[in-house]
């Protein structure tokens, strides 16, 4: 089981222009909150954990393995009173907002022009206030303040599995933190050249994230990942997918001419058979020999077989 984990700094920003329902936390507005690499999450990850609804994607909100902490009981009032009054002395130092600091920092400049800029969104970093089991809160994507309550939230929830998600403008100071962020962010960048028009103003698109979800690959996809070391640095993660493609096009290629020479070696089998026949051998022997080869070489390329899973999403049914 792998669980992920979406707290109150997660969410890349919130789209002003295209709002959500109304969530039971959201006091004022309801922004619709842009996850980065939601697609690639879902994918990854068996559950997905939010603190409360309003920091989840609209278009996420119904389905079965998305939980809302807050409404399930998994999160307490007592839970988010401890963990606020633990940060209470952070709150000077690390403001709700830092937006005009904040806005300056390169991995800010650099997801606004690849993301966020580059769609119809009205988005800011920010929530307005929420109340989630009685305590005032914002969703802040650009507040240490808020990366440290996630924190302590994620360590009160004591599960070995869960993995709190961080987005990317905390790349460059969490390096040692963001396994699971780079594992998106290589899988966003795959799956993305696989899945035309893969959110709209609701969010990701999820018509068919079950089936992908339960696709025989997966588990190998899953883990082939987890035994790599991936870059968080997005330019060496486009230079990783360029890799990764250009391997996955050779494969293919080999394949196919296997495939090829595998079928004309059947033909040749079954003429054997026929003279074998004649001359009183065991019938089929020579083709029994071929799909004994057969199975060798497809045990052979089972550890490829995670970029099976990648070519699948290609798929329309």
């Amino acid at each position: 089981m792998r669980i992920a984990f979406f707290g109150f700094s997660s969410p890349l920003a919130y789209d002003y222009k295209h709002s959500a329902e109304k969530a039971p936390a959201d006091t004022m507005s309801s922004p619709n909150p842009i996850v980065f690499g939601a697609t690639a999450s879902m994918l990854l990850f068996d559950e997905i954990w939010f603190a409360t609804r309003s920091l989840c994607p609209w278009s996420m909100r119904g389905l079965e393995f998305v939980k809302f902490l807050d409404e399930e009981g998994t999160l307490t009032s007592e839970m988010m009173k401890r963990s606020l009054e633990e940060i209470s002395d952070l709150q000077g130092m690390f403001p709700h907002s830092l937006d005009m600091d904040f806005s300056q920092r390169k991995e800010y400049q650099r997801v606004q022009q690849e993301f966020l800029s580059a769609n119809d969104f009205g988005w800011d970093n920010h929530t307005h206030a929420l109340n989630v089991l009685g305590c005032r809160v914002l969703g802040n994507s650009g507040s240490q303040y808020h990366l440290e309550l996630d924190r302590k939230l994620i360590s009160l929830l004591r599960d070995s599995a869960v993995e709190q998600i961080h987005n990317p403008f905390w790349a460059d100071n969490l390096s040692a933190e963001v396994k699971s962020l780079s594992e998106i962010g290589l899988t966003n960048e795959l799956i993305l050249n696989r899945i035309p028009n893969a959110f709209d103003m609701k969010g990701p698109r999820v018509e068919n994230i079950e089936r992908w979800r339960d696709n025989n690959y997966i588990g190998d996809y899953r883990a082939w990942l987890g035994s790599q070391e991936i870059s968080s640095d997005p330019n060496k993660v486009k230079d990783t997918v360029a890799q990764i493609e250009k391997d996955i096009l050779e494969a293919m290629t080999k394949s196919y001419l296997r495939e090829l020479d595998r079928n004309r070696l059947y033909k040749s089998a079954a003429k054997n058979v026929v003279g074998e026949v004649i001359g009183h051998v065991v019938p089929g022997f020579s083709l029994v020999l071929e799909n004994i080869k057969a199975a060798r070489e497809e045990a052979k390329a089972a550890p490829e077989r995670w970029r099976a899973f990648l070519l699948s999403l290609e798929q329309k049914s």
